[in-house]
C-alpha cells in the first residue's frame, strides 16, 4: 500500500476515534447537573490538540496571554455557558458546580476569584473564546479541577448590564501522560519555550544578579526586564519606580549583562502583582 494511502486511512480512523470512541465528550457526567432555572446559551464540542489549562491568574504582556502555571492537555472538548436567571449571582452558579465537583472527589487545582483572576477579557476572548462572558473584574470566579483524566475549567462572572454567565470547559484528555505543567520546568526551560518568565526575587540586590549570571553570560539574545513594584499610581511613586529601574539597569550592566534592558510599569499592572510588593518579569526579545 502506497504511503499516502496508508497516511489517508490513519487520518480516518483518527477521525472516528474523536468522532464516535470514549472520548466523545457530548454531554456532561450524569453526576453533574447546571444551576437550576439557567439557561443553556451556548455549547460547542470540538477535539483539541492543545488546551490551556489555566492554573494561575492571567495577564497579558506584549499582546500575548500569559500565566504562572499551566497545563497543556489534548482531548475531547465540551464548552458550555448558561445565563442564570435574574436575582441568582455569580458566586451562587460557582459554588453549584464547586460543590458538585468536591461531592465527586475532583482535585481543586487553582481557584481564584474577583481581580486576583486577571481581566475578565482575556478569560472571556483569549481563555474560553466567547465575547459573553466579558464581564467585571471584581465579580469573577474561576477554578480548574481535575477527575480521573477529565479536566474542568469553570467561570463565572456577571456583566455590566447585569446578566450573569456560568462557564465550564470538559475536557475529556486521550491520556494523563499528555499533559505539560509548566511549574515543572525550571525557569530558564520556562523562558525558552513561552519567550518569558516571572522572576519572584526578595531582594533585587542580593538574589537577581546570581539568579541570571550562569545562564545570561553563555545566552546571544536580547532580553527586556519589566519592574512592577506595588504603588498608588501617584506622580512621586511612579518617578521612584523609575529610579528603582534606572538603578537595575546600572547594575545589571556593571555586572556585564550588556544584553538586558529594564524598563519599569509601576503598578501600572495590578494583576501581575497579585499583592506582592516587587514581581519581575523576562521577556526574550525576537
Amino acid at each position: 500500500m502506497h504511503l499516502h494511502k496508508k497516511l489517508m486511512i490513519l487520518v480516518g480512523l483518527c477521525g472516528l476515534f474523536w468522532s464516535h470512541g470514549a472520548l466523545s465528550a457530548t454531554t456532561l457526567p450524569p453526576w453533574l447537573h447546571p444551576f437550576p432555572l439557567s439557561t443553556l446559551e451556548n455549547q460547542t464540542r470540538q477535539p483539541t490538540p492543545d488546551y490551556l489549562l489555566a492554573l494561575s491568574q492571567i495577564t497579558r504582556i506584549q499582546g500575548l496571554l500569559r500565566t504562572q502555571n499551566e497545563r497543556r492537555l489534548s482531548g475531547q472538548l465540551l464548552r458550555s455557558t448558561w445565563e442564570l436567571a435574574s436575582g441568582h449571582g455569580p458566586e451562587q452558579g460557582f459554588e453549584h458546580f464547586k460543590q458538585q465537583l468536591q461531592q465527586a472527589s475532583a482535585e481543586i487545582l487553582f481557584e481564584c476569584a474577583s481581580r486576583q483572576c486577571g481581566a475578565s477579557n482575556l478569560w472571556a476572548n483569549q481563555v474560553f473564546g466567547y465575547a459573553n462572558l466579558l464581564g467585571v473584574d471584581s465579580s469573577q470566579f474561576y477554578l480548574a479541577a481535575k477527575l480521573g483524566s477529565d479536566y474542568f475549567a469553570l467561570y463565572a462572572v456577571r456583566r455590566g448590564n447585569g446578566r450573569v454567565y456560568l462557564h465550564l470547559d470538559y475536557l475529556q484528555t486521550l491520556s494523563p501522560e499528555v499533559e505539560v505543567q509548566v511549574s515543572e520546568l525550571s525557569w530558564q526551560e520556562r523562558l525558552e519555550q513561552r519567550g518569558y518568565v516571572s522572576l519572584r526575587a526578595a531582594s533585587l540586590e542580593n538574589e537577581l544578579e546570581p539568579l541570571l549570571q550562569d545562564w545570561l553570560q553563555s545566552s546571544t539574545a536580547n532580553y527586556r526586564l519589566v519592574l512592577h513594584r506595588a504603588a498608588q499610581g501617584s506622580d512621586p511613586e511612579l518617578l521612584l519606580a523609575e529610579e528603582a529601574a534606572l538603578a537595575l539597569q546600572a547594575r545589571l550592566q556593571d555586572a556585564g549583562f550588556t544584553q538586558i534592558e529594564v524598563y519599569s510599569v509601576a503598578a501600572l499592572v495590578p494583576e501581575v502583582l497579585a499583592g506582592q510588593a516587587w514581581a519581575l518579569t523576562l521577556i526574550r526579545l525576537p
